[in-house]
């Protein structure tokens, strides 16, 4: 007769969250994918785009301008010239900012690999589609999509 297995024990939702953000931010800031591009050396920056700075925007610059592992290069946002938006445009003084992502995609895609979306939940899923067809590396927070049938494009 065989002995039971013994149990494992599933991680809480707090270690997986902990262990999901941190996979999350590897492959994001140091995927082998993205070292073989123009590498300078260990200490290059990740040239980066995002897209919604207002609000979560302006959290997520700051949290990945504080690594010190990332360059902003490109930033759009529909509403830039709100209030919402204005600690964020003083942070990314000099770097280029759309109104519309679509052209930043178009204008200056070339420039950077990856982009940080923080836009409103509704506009995940396209946005998020759009930058990984111009073959973007992509973060973005849940949700991803609204629907079964967004996921399956």
């Amino acid at each position: 007769m065989k002995p039971h297995p013994t149990p494992t024990r599933l991680p809480s939702r707090r270690e997986f969250l902990q262990r999901s953000l941190a996979a999350t931010s590897l492959l994001l800031l140091g995927g082998p994918s993205l070292r073989a591009e123009e590498t300078t050396g260990p200490a290059r920056r990740l040239r980066v785009a995002q897209i919604g700075i207002g609000d979560r925007g302006w959290d997520l610059i700051q949290s990945f301008s504080d690594t010190g592992l990332v360059e902003y290069v490109a930033a759009a946002d529909v509403d830039f010239m709100g209030a919402h938006c204005s600690k964020s445009l003083v942070k990314l003084a000099g770097v280029p900012v759309y109104q519309d992502f679509r052209e930043m995609l178009a204008k200056r895609g070339h420039e950077f690999e990856a982009v940080i979306i923080a836009t409103p939940d509704f506009s995940h899923c396209p946005v998020a589609m759009a930058c990984m067809a111009a073959g973007k590396h992509v973060y973005v927070e849940k949700p991803l999509a609204q629907t079964f049938w967004e996921i399956d494009l």
